[in-house]
């Protein structure tokens, strides 16, 4: 199968164009994307190309790299880069100088009149951040083959019962802004990864998302990696993980727990790493998609 690249192309890094560079981060994940492995690297990404003056390659750069909600992925996908057989991430930035014959995909003038609601819909965001309440039944799940759907049959049965009562607006209200934007970008993308999903004739939605959970997973992943470097977090270092490997039971979780206070977060890995490092927690990636793709 041939590969494919994706590419959109900005016409600068003003607020606006820098907002929807941001918006791309966070939805382009899609589930042909293949992650580097055994000294092959990545295909089937999108890439977003930034158009920028003569000789401002730098500064544009610059700009990109210190913008708030932005910055942070831009950084470390920049760094990555620099090694292919280790960058995993599935939207990467190129900033290029303007020539006479480019021609801009996205640019102010195309969005500037375009009007936006400032009010979100949360109830979908409320249900998925509820996912996490679901505790010892999902958690305690086998790792073995996270992807199997069948052994979701009972943590899903208590999630969509009336017996799994929780105050989810008590719940909601409680969150760290971080969180809740979390789970806004979690869920934003559903009606477009449902729009995404093959669907045989006389297939149901929940079939289908099924046949294809495995590679739904991998592109949740991608997306939730996305999502946490936007929002400002980042990956473990080899000291964090030297010293977590120190640490057994209880001091283990401790210590996650207070590195993710810190920004720091395991999870911000390829998807093949997860697996390795941290299979307990792919399971939720699954779980989201089998709970809210429906």
């Amino acid at each position: 199968m041939a590969h494919r690249t994706l590419k959109i192309t900005v016409n600068s890094v003003s607020p606006l164009m820098c907002a929807i560079i941001r918006e791309i981060i966070l939805r382009a994940h899609y589930t042909d994307f293949v992650e580097p492995k055994n000294g092959y690297p990545k295909y089937n990404q999108t890439v977003i190309t930034v158009l920028c003056g003569k000789n401002q390659i730098k500064a544009t750069e610059d700009r990109l790299r210190n913008t708030p909600f932005l910055g942070n992925y831009i950084n470390y996908a920049w760094e990555l880069r620099k090694n292919p057989e280790q960058d995993y991430l599935d939207v990467d930035i190129e900033v290029v100088e303007r020539t006479l014959e480019q021609t801009a995909d996205i640019s102010d003038k195309m969005v500037n009149d375009i009007s936006y609601s400032k009010v979100i819909d949360i109830r979908k965001a409320i249900e998925a951040n509820s996912i996490y309440c679901i505790g010892n039944d999902l958690y305690n799940l086998p790792d073995i083959c996270p992807e199997d759907v069948e052994m979701y049959e009972i943590p899903l049965r208590v999630f969509e019962s009336n017996t799994f009562i929780k105050d989810k607006n008590n719940d909601w209200n409680n969150l760290h802004i971080k969180h809740k934007l979390s789970n806004v970008f979690c869920t934003d993308i559903f009606p477009q990864r449902i729009k995404s999903i093959n669907i045989k004739e006389g297939q149901t939605i929940m079939e289908a998302v099924k046949s294809q959970i495995l590679e739904l997973s991998r592109s949740e992943h991608s997306r939730w990696v996305a999502e946490k470097l936007i929002l400002g977090f980042k990956p473990w270092t080899a000291q964090h993980h030297y010293e977590y490997s120190q640490l057994f039971d209880k001091d283990k979780k401790e210590y996650s727990i207070r590195l993710k206070n810190n920004d720091y977060h395991l999870d911000i890995c390829s998807y093949n790493n997860l697996c390795r490092i941290d299979p307990q927690n792919r399971k939720y990636d699954t779980f989201l998609i089998l709970s809210c793709l429906k």
